[in-house]
C-alpha cells in the first residue's frame, strides 16, 4: 500500500504540472520513464504477493539448501502468504483505506515544501511544491543504497531547484532545513520508542 500510494502521489504531481512548468524535455522524459518503471514494479509486487511469493522463496530455499532440513521456515512462509491473501481478499476496505492514508501522508510533504520555500522568499506555487516534493522522493528512492541519502539528497535538491530557476544558496538552505527536520523527527521517534520499550500496550 505504501508503494501504490507513492505511485499515486508521483502521478498526481506530474499531472498537476505537466503543461505548466517549463522543465527541460530530458527531465520530463526521465520523470515519465521513472513513473513507468514504478508502475511496473508495483504491479509485479502485487501479483507476486497474491501468487504466494514467500512460499516460492521457501521452495527455492529448500532447493538450494539455504536453511536446514528441519527448519520451520516452511510454516512461517506459508502463514505469511495466507495472511497477505486474506488482507487483499477478505477485507478490501482495509487495503483501500491503507492506500488512502498513505497517500495523505505523502501529501503532507507538499505543505512542508510549500511553506519552507515561502519562508525562504521563494515564489513557489502549490503545484510547483507538489512537483518539487515528488522529485525529492524520486531522488530518495533512486539513492536508497546510500544511508539516509546523505549528500545525495542535498545535491539532488540543488539540481531540482536549479530547474525551477532558484540559486544555490537558498536551495542549500532548504536542503539543510529539511535535513534538520528529519533529524528532529527521528529523535522524537527514538525517544518515544525508548520510553515505551518493554511496556505492554
Amino acid at each position: 500500500t505504501l508503494w501504490i500510494s507513492l505511485n499515486i502521489f508521483l502521478v498526481g504531481g506530474v499531472f498537476m504540472t505537466f503543461r505548466t512548468i517549463p522543465l527541460t524535455p530530458m527531465l520530463w522524459q526521465s520523470i515519465l520513464w521513472f513513473l513507468l518503471s514504478m508502475g511496473i514494479a508495483a504491479s509485479l509486487l502485487i501479483l507476486g504477493l497474491q501468487s504466494g511469493i514467500f512460499q516460492k522463496i521457501n521452495e527455492l530455499g529448500k532447493k538450494w539448501k539455504w536453511w536446514g532440513a528441519h527448519s520451520d521456515y516452511s510454516q512461517k512462509f506459508l502463514k505469511l502468504d495466507n495472511r497477505i491473501k486474506d488482507f487483499y481478499t477478505k477485507d478490501p476496505r482495509r487495503f483501500i483505506l491503507s492506500v488512502f492514508f498513505n497517500t495523505l501522508a505523502w501529501c503532507t510533504g507538499i505543505f512542508e515544501t510549500y511553506y519552507i520555500t515561502k519562508i525562504l522568499g521563494m515564489n513557489v506555487s502549490f503545484a510547483q511544491a507538489w512537483l518539487m516534493e515528488a522529485l525529492i522522493e524520486v531522488l530518495r528512492i533512486a539513492t536508497f543504497f546510500i544511508p539516509a541519502s546523505i549528500g545525495a539528497q542535498e545535491g539532488g535538491i540543488l539540481l531540482i531547484f536549479q530547474q525551477f530557476g532558484f540559486k544555490n544558496p537558498v536551495s542549500m538552505t532548504f536542503a539543510i532545513i529539511r535535513r534538520l527536520r528529519e533529524i528532529i523527527w527521528m529523535g522524537i521517534g527514538l525517544g518515544i520508542w525508548a520510553a515505551f520499550r518493554g511496556k505492554k500496550t
